[in-house]
């Protein structure tokens, strides 16, 4: 299908869901009416500034894991990989985890848009480990560098719904940490998780030379190689090899 065929059939499918919508609605209404609503429809559909939050998660990640069970708890550590893209025309993010979990295999994602009528970003995660769908609502402080979501999400050791606050604070564009906060039966709140998160930067078609210092103080064994740099730690990167060949 080309750009311009996808373009008429999204919008004929738009017209036919405004009309199963609100079709009886808009019968009774007057042209100027069914106009102002038409209008309305579009400016709530289409993508905005706060849109744009979503385009610097765009990439691939490297996730350190921090999880406490209880209050208290030994933490438990996991390493993850994540891969986030923007999705149906940058209204919403899709970011795709891997990875280990207590010991097992675990892989999950999240779905993050911007509602324009309730104008708070709402985010959906979903993973391997349940069958429930965990919802949470958000706001970006002024600075637009930390946003908090607030929540029920399922219990399921009590059956029902606990309280939820995550937070996600950028430390800079290739780093940021994302907090989870589970209330408890007194009302107060503890850290469950905590996720340091930072960019996986390819080096593309790039080689880069690398050689090690002989006892005799020049420098040998040089050889060339191809990958892609991750981030370990602020200011340290280190290369991951997809390949080499003798210089």
């Amino acid at each position: 299908m080309t750009k311009n065929n996808a373009g008429r059939a999204a919008w004929a499918l738009l017209t036919i869901l405004l009309a199963l919508v609100s079709g009886p609605w808009l019968q009774a209404q007057s042209a100027q009416d069914q106009q102002k609503a038409m209008e309305m429809y579009m400016k709530l559909g289409a993508v905005g500034e706060n849109h744009a939050y979503f385009k610097q998660f765009v990439g691939e990640w490297k996730a350190t894991a921090t999880m406490w069970m209880t209050p208290g708890a030994p933490p438990a550590k996991s390493e993850n990989t994540a891969r986030a893209e923007l999705i149906l025309g940058g209204r919403f993010l899709k970011m795709t985890y891997s990875g280990t979990m207590m010991g097992q295999p675990f892989e999950g994602f999240q779905i993050m848009g911007y509602d324009n009528l309730q104008k708070k970003y709402i985010i959906l995660w979903m993973d391997n480990t349940s069958t429930a769908v965990y919802q949470t609502a958000g706001v970006r402080d002024a600075s637009g560098k930390t946003m908090t979501e607030e929540g029920l999400w399922p219990d399921p050791m009590s059956g029902g719904k606990v309280k939820v606050r995550n937070v996600t604070k950028w430390l800079g564009p290739d780093e940021f940490v994302y907090e989870s906060y589970m209330g408890l039966p007194n009302g107060k709140e503890f850290k469950s998780l905590e996720q340091k998160v930072v960019r996986v930067k390819s080096l593309g078609s790039r080689s880069e030379a690398l050689f090690s210092r002989s006892p005799r103080g020049g420098l040998e064994g040089g050889i060339l190689i191809s990958g892609r740099l991750e981030r370990t730690d602020p200011g340290r990167w280190r290369l991951r090899r997809s390949g080499r060949q003798p210089h």
